[in-house]
């Protein structure tokens, strides 16, 4: 997610063994799936794809979704910003949803899809991002 750092939890076995023993003991158990044991959220996809015109002009399309796993995961993805470059690039979302745990999909409004200027050297080469807000994330929403 460019543009954006997202902080991941990581606990230090100096400063919390019985934490780490116990979430071992869960994973090994199958309580607790590894790759669940501390993540707030899951990628299920990244897809980038580039077509490359014959004046070498090119369109990137960029597909991603996100299964949210906690409240915490949630609030991290609420707010999604993709940076691109004013100088040469623009950027279009075709399509933005969440789809709810009971598999009803709720398309993001137009209004929480906008553009916002980072700066930059001057007018014609400034840093831009969309932002696109996914108001309605909760634990079990895709993304």
């Amino acid at each position: 997610m460019s543009g954006q750092y997202h902080s991941m939890r990581s606990y230090s076995a100096y400063l919390y063994p019985g934490f780490l023993s116990f979430l071992l003991v869960l994973m090994m158990s199958g309580l607790v799936k590894a790759d669940e044991a501390i993540q707030d959220y899951r990628n299920l996809l990244s897809d980038y794809r580039i077509e490359i015109q014959d004046d070498l002009t090119y369109t990137r399309i960029v597909s991603l979704e996100y299964q949210v796993l906690t409240p915490a995961g949630a609030e991290a993805l609420q707010k999604y910003h993709y940076s691109y470059f004013s100088e040469n690039e623009s950027l279009t979302v075709l399509d933005a949803s969440i789809t709810s745990p009971d598999g009803k999909v709720f398309p993001v409004e137009q209004e929480n899809i906008y553009e916002q200027d980072l700066g930059g050297r001057d007018q014609e080469r400034r840093s831009r991002e969309t932002v696109v807000i996914f108001s309605q994330l909760t634990p079990g929403s895709l993304m």
